[in-house]
């Protein structure tokens, strides 16, 4: 039978950490693996040598030159490969690689789906991303969401057929590292002077965001925030750890209250950022499944986030963390505040937390899942060649 060979995708070098250790798991279990993204060298942690890295240009927003380009791309590399499964994730690279492997009849052809970016989108805009969504869940042979809420809305929208369309559960698209997320050593947590972070975190309360500070992902409720304590009075601390993508009138706004906030950039070692956290916040306003959420919990530390898909199923309201209605930027910070104020409901969340995270996001387990899900039966799906 020889070699069976399998392709992961997705459209930028940064979201290949998103695959986690699936493609070392694949190696390990005999498969030749390829990885594409653009600009696709290997990543600095990549722990397996045999993971054969691919660089495939590709525009993350529409453009039809450009992605016509990558698309004879796509199809010269899996000709070339000639892959037994792909499995491609992010809306691009799904949509052309998905697209390009259904022309070559590649018998396996899996839709990870990390989320649907049409959601917070309107007019013109909306109704593209939507028939590119219809594509590429048309070009596949099964999609794989991330998290229950993800897979109902995708039902919702009449993108699938019910058999045809898995989920991970909980959800999570690759679970989270428990031995390098841990809690911080006692003592440590708040006292935390690290280079990677270069500052030292006061003995008041620490509050971490970990995500691209974007309108998508929540800047203005994290403005609205960081306002909302400096005036009743609670000193705090403001991690934000990510790309900036948002205007720089809305980064300036964080600086207009009388604390200055943190704004680390892009952080390698995000496990340090958050044993110096007692909470985080995403209010999010689309997910997949939010992985930071995860990390946190697995750090000792609760998470507020919001009602978003994704989110949603992220967190259990009241025991692990605080579910806030979708747009409500009033509750929001009340809920922020509430843990803020009551240490001991934050620190049992926090304990509840970490016990969730390591009975049901553990990584190998999940790897394992997710990897199953993609070679599992479908009696009621015709598989097209």
């Amino acid at each position: 039978m020889g070699v069976k060979v399998v392709l992961f995708g997705v459209t930028s070098d940064f979201s290949k950490r998103l695959l986690g250790k699936i493609p070392e798991e694949m190696c390990r279990r005999g498969w030749q693996v390829h990885v594409v993204s653009s600009s696709g060298g290997p990543v600095e942690d990549a722990a397996q040598a045999t993971v054969v890295y691919h660089d495939l240009p590709m525009k993350r927003e529409p453009s039809i030159w450009q992605d016509f380009l990558a698309l004879v791309a796509w199809v010269k590399l899996i000709r070339k490969i000639g892959p037994d499964t792909v499995s491609l994730g992010t809306p691009k690279a799904a949509l052309l690689g998905l697209l390009a492997a259904r022309l070559l009849m590649v018998p396996n052809r899996v839709y990870f789906l990390r989320g649907f970016r049409c959601e917070t989108e309107t007019g013109a805009r909306r109704t593209i991303l939507l028939l590119a969504e219809a594509i590429t869940a048309w070009c596949s042979t099964r999609v794989i969401a991330v998290s229950p809420s993800l897979r109902r809305i995708f039902l919702d929208h009449g993108l699938a057929t019910e058999g045809k369309v898995l989920s991970t559960f909980p959800g999570s698209s690759h679970g989270v590292d428990c031995n390098l997320f841990r809690p911080a050593e006692k003592g440590r947590g708040k006292s935390l002077d690290s280079a990677v972070l270069g500052i030292r975190v006061r003995d008041i309360p620490v509050i971490g965001f970990v995500g691209r500070y974007s309108i998508d992902k929540g800047s203005q409720e994290l403005v609205a925030l960081h306002k909302h304590l400096f005036q009743v009075g609670l000193d705090h601390e403001l991690l934000i750890a990510g790309p900036i993508e948002s205007s720089p009138e809305m980064v300036d706004a964080l600086f207009e209250s009388g604390r200055v906030p943190h704004i680390l950039g892009a952080v390698q070692n995000i496990h340090e950022m958050l044993q110096a956290c007692d909470l985080l916040v995403l209010p999010t306003h689309r997910e997949g499944f939010p992985n930071a959420v995860l990390e946190a919990n697995a750090s000792g530390i609760p998470a507020i986030t919001t009602s978003a898909t994704g989110s949603v199923d992220s967190v259990i309201h009241r025991r692990t963390g605080l579910v806030v209605p979708l747009g409500n930027t009033t509750l929001f910070c009340l809920a922020v505040e509430s843990l803020i104020r009551d240490r001991n409901m934050r620190v049992q969340m926090g304990e509840n937390a970490l016990s969730w995270v390591r009975t049901n996001f553990q990584e190998d387990v999940k790897v394992n899942e997710i990897i199953n899900l993609h070679f599992v039966d479908l009696p009621n799906v015709a598989l097209q060649r």
